[in-house]
């Protein structure tokens, strides 16, 4: 279930919210129409709105002037280790420690993926959260980008 969700969200930023052609910017009812003739359901596509409703909601974070990676310690809720698996909660920490993200906005990807609902997340689902979320940060234009690198890259290696 989750994963048509997870679909629909990368569908509209391949197609729309990142999209180098800005002129066409066909209204929600045509995008709508447009996913359920790809074979989306009404309730996925209404979610998919929301949740990015949600996210452009979130207040921006002023992003630290300090560029060095951060130490800290996360300590995870059952119910966060129940849907972050390892490998999502080793990802947040690769990328926090490598300076792509940061406390705040850990945070927000964290409660950005519980609000997908799944009983767990995949790795690669989580990097496209953690996308949409630094795409929804202003003056982060180069965590951005290494997280774009790093999801359309197709031999995933270790960042550095």
């Amino acid at each position: 279930m989750h994963d048509n969700l997870v679909e629909i969200l990368i569908y509209l930023y391949e197609n729309y919210l990142f999209s180098e052609n800005e002129s066409l910017s066909p209204d929600q009812d045509m995008i709508r129409d447009e996913l359920q003739m790809a074979g989306f359901n009404e309730s996925e596509i209404k979610r998919a709105f929301n949740w990015l409703d949600e996210l452009t909601c979130h207040p921006f974070y002023v992003a630290s002037s300090d560029t060095r990676p951060s130490y800290s310690t996360r300590i995870y809720s059952t119910e966060e280790m129940q849907q972050l698996d390892i490998e999502c909660r080793g990802l947040l920490m690769s990328l926090q420690q490598n300076g792509i993200l940061d406390d705040a906005c850990r945070e927000m990807v964290i409660e950005r993926a519980l609000a997908l609902s799944p009983e767990s997340l995949l790795a690669d689902d989580l990097k496209w959260i953690i996308l949409l979320v630094l795409m929804n940060q202003p003056d982060n234009d180069e965590a951005f980008n290494r997280m774009q690198d790093m999801v359309y890259r197709v031999n995933t290696q270790s960042i550095h």
